[in-house]
Formats: structure tokens, sequence, C-alpha cells
């Protein structure tokens, strides 16, 4: 019995001389990849972090845009109304209160801002001489 465990023990110390120059090898693989792992690692962390840093960024901006948004959204609700009632109101003008508008001798100051604005809305330079003169 004792034969046989030394020629079992013979027979792996063999094995593992035998192995010893590829376990050395492997061993050596194994360090290589720990550093390789270790600096990926590192890299990963820091991309983690500059990614942790736009991800902050995006979110203010986004904050900011809804409030942007919602400020918008109520500007134009207070400016739809006035819309909609200049738009009835030019849609009831006819001919005959432009031609009371021209007869004017002297136009009254709500008259000039009236037609200030249809030369902005027409894309036309008002033009101010002989304003209020009779």
């Amino acid at each position: 019995m004792l034969a046989q465990a030394a020629v079992e023990i013979s027979k792996l110390e063999e094995e593992i001389q035998v192995m010893a120059p590829e376990l050395a090898i492997t061993k050596k693989t194994l360090a290589e990849t720990m550093i390789v792992l270790s600096k990926e690692k590192a890299d990963a962390e820091i991309e983690q972090n500059i990614v942790s840093r736009d991800s902050a960024i995006a979110q203010e901006q986004e904050t900011a845009a809804a409030t942007m948004k919602e400020s918008a959204e109520r500007e134009l609700a207070k400016a739809t109304p006035l819309l909609e009632d200049a738009t009835r109101v030019l849609k009831e003008l006819n001919k005959g209160d432009l031609y009371s508008l021209g007869s004017m001798k002297v136009p009254t100051p709500n008259v000039i801002v009236v037609m200030e604005l249809a030369c902005h809305m027409f894309a036309l330079k008002p033009a101010k001489a002989d304003l209020g003169q009779a």
C-alpha cells in the first residue's frame, strides 16, 4: 500500500513538473489580465463620473426648459384671447371705416397707433409726416 502511494505521489510530482511551465504562463497571463482589468475599472469609474455629471446637467436643463415652457404657455394663454379679439375686429372692418379715417384732418392718438400697427402688419415703415397738422 505504501509502495502504491509512493508510485502515485511520484506520478503526481511528474504531472506537476510537466504542468509547472504551463502554470507559470497562466499566472503571468492572469497577472497581466488583472492589471488590464484594474486600468479598465479605473477608466470606467472616470466615465461613470462624467456620465453622472452630464446627467445632472441634463436634468437641470430639462427642469429649466420645463419652466420656460410653462411660462410660454401662460403668456400664450394671455395673448390668445387678444389675438382672437383683434382678428374679430379686423373681420368687422369695411371700406367705409377706412374712408372715414382718410377724411380725418387730425387723427386721434388711438387712430395713429392702429395705423402704425397696420403698417407693421403689412411690413411697411410708418411715416409720421403731417400728423396733427390742420
